[in-house]
């Protein structure tokens, strides 16, 4: 039976799914990271008085997280990809609709989304019999993650609608998501500062409509919310339907111009600098690939943000901010964002070349394959230079010195090891896959954290497995670059 006409990309992406390797491949790792972390959770049976509850908040705080960082690069490239080859006036000229370019490149991505959310199901269902937490709870939770991966979808859909590339369109999507998470706080903030108590209660029916909130809610032990129609599911399913209709509308419009043969003409932000640095590998990285003054202000502008939050709130609740809370404050937002800014960055500046097959232009440089990857390194530390700087300046008003120097060995192992692990991994992955590198390299890491849980309940000696996952952590990213080097080479001889 041949599908209908808006359906035919769809149906095409579904097949491509099921003879793919790479998709099969995924699910298999999805598995055995779940698998991992069960067992690793085994251990705590006769230590704890409710071990599911704690595997089951590990899996779906883990999931929203993933779905965030999948919607940045997988998500946003369904319209964009397709923009940057030029292709959008190719597949209008089949006689496909804007609907069905939208459901054949968009829909089915988040349909192979919902798929991978319903492999976990069976594991995490395991947790009830753990203790702990219901079955209920385990359907509202799924159900809350279904809803807000739909709702990731539909603003990078939009995204990639608008902007001209796959990199402005994970980085506006990147800053929706961060603007939803942090506009209901910043509400509150500004109406406890102002004692306006409308704007607290609009800050509090806005902060009820996100994900973090409606898991925190669903994992509390008690808990008797509906699973189904909630207002986060409401919320959620009203504004995705929103984001597809705006897309569908801007179609013609930001995709493709239609009355000029399928020109490319979309909506661009910012200007060019076109003042070259001494050094051009630096300058190029910087710019192109992390977004140059624009990327930097809107760092800073999200750090001020955090900032003026927790001082608003420390105003509404006694006479003034205390300095050394302060000082903590800001060196716990650096210690959060700026390693995965890193990450992103990494990310993105590898990916960049990988994805416009420049590598092979840049050998023609002179330049060599290590130079050039240090000046992305240099490139990323000089983007994140607002989160370190925000991170030292908290370091010095706050208390955190001491903390710092009474950590163990072992901690400064395993934390530093994992970091440069995961970063290595942003890189390899960057250049080995088209998409989705910093979300599989976060899957990755979680892996490891898992097999380390499950290796230190075994042996019952933590220290010296963290000591011991901190060299095989360095050992592991020495060569995941050597790896990234060696499929640079080849891309670049292609």
């Amino acid at each position: 039976m041949r599908p209908p006409p808006s359906l035919q990309l769809f149906t095409r992406s579904l097949r491509e799914d099921v003879r793919g390797f790479q998709s099969h491949a995924t699910r298999l790792l999805l598995a055995v990271v779940l698998g991992v972390g069960l067992l690793s959770f085994v251990d705590m049976l006769g230590r704890s008085s409710a071990p599911g509850r704690y595997y089951f908040n590990m899996i779906v705080h883990t999931n929203w997280i993933a779905l965030a960082l999948l919607g940045v690069s997988i998500f946003s490239a369904a319209i964009s990809e397709e923009k940057e080859e030029r292709s959008i006036g190719l597949l209008r000229m089949t006689g496909m609709t804007p609907l069905a370019i939208l459901i054949g490149k968009g829909l089915s991505r988040v349909w192979l989304g919902l798929v991978l959310i319903a492999l976990q199901l069976p594991f995490v269902v395991l947790a009830v019999t753990m203790g702990g937490v219901s079955t209920s709870q385990v359907l509202a939770a799924f159900v809350a993650l279904m809803v807000f991966m739909l709702t990731v979808a539909s603003i990078a859909i939009l995204a990639s609608v608008v902007r001209a590339s796959h990199r402005g369109a994970s980085g506006t999507t990147l800053l929706i998501l961060v603007a939803l998470m942090l506009g209901p706080w910043l509400v509150q903030g500004i109406g406890h500062w102002a004692r306006l108590d409308p704007v607290i209660e609009l800050g509090q029916a806005a902060a009820s409509l996100s994900i973090v909130n409606r898991l925190n809610e669903i994992g509390t032990s008690g808990f008797t919310g509906a699973v189904l129609w909630n207002r986060h599911t409401l919320g959620g399913l009203v504004l995705s339907v929103v984001c597809l209709l705006i897309a569908w509308r801007l179609f013609d419009r930001y995709a493709v111009d239609t009355e000029n043969g399928g020109e490319i003409k979309v909506w661009r932000a910012g200007r060019v600098s076109r003042v070259v640095w001494g050094d051009g590998l630096l300058w190029k990285d910087y710019l192109y690939c992390l977004g140059g003054r624009l990327g930097l202000g809107i760092r800073v502008a999200l750090m001020f943000v955090l900032v003026m939050l927790f001082v608003m709130a420390s105003i509404a609740s006694r006479s003034g901010p205390d300095l050394s809370d302060i000082g903590d404050v800001l060196f716990g937002i650096a210690m959060v964002l700026v390693p995965i800014d890193i990450g992103f960055c990494l990310s993105r500046s590898f990916g960049f070349e990988r994805v416009n097959e420049t590598w092979s232009g840049l050998v023609l440089t002179g330049v060599s394959i290590q130079r050039q990857m240090f000046a992305k390194v240099r490139a990323t530390l000089l983007a994140v230079a607002p989160g370190i700087g925000l991170g030292l300046i908290g370091l010095v008003l706050g208390d955190n010195v001491k903390n710092l120097f009474d950590m163990q060995f072992s901690a400064w192992a395993f934390l530093g090891g994992m970091l440069v692990f995961f970063w290595s991994l942003c890189v390899l992955y960057a250049v080995v896959v088209r998409r989705g590198g910093l979300a599989l390299a976060f899957v990755t890491m979680i892996l490891s954290w898992f097999v380390f849980g499950f290796m230190g309940a075994v042996s019952r000696g933590a220290e010296g497995i963290a000591v011991l996952f901190g060299f095989l952590y360095l050992g592991a990213s020495v060569g995941a670059l050597v790896l990234a080097g060696n499929k640079i080479r080849t891309l670049a001889a292609n």
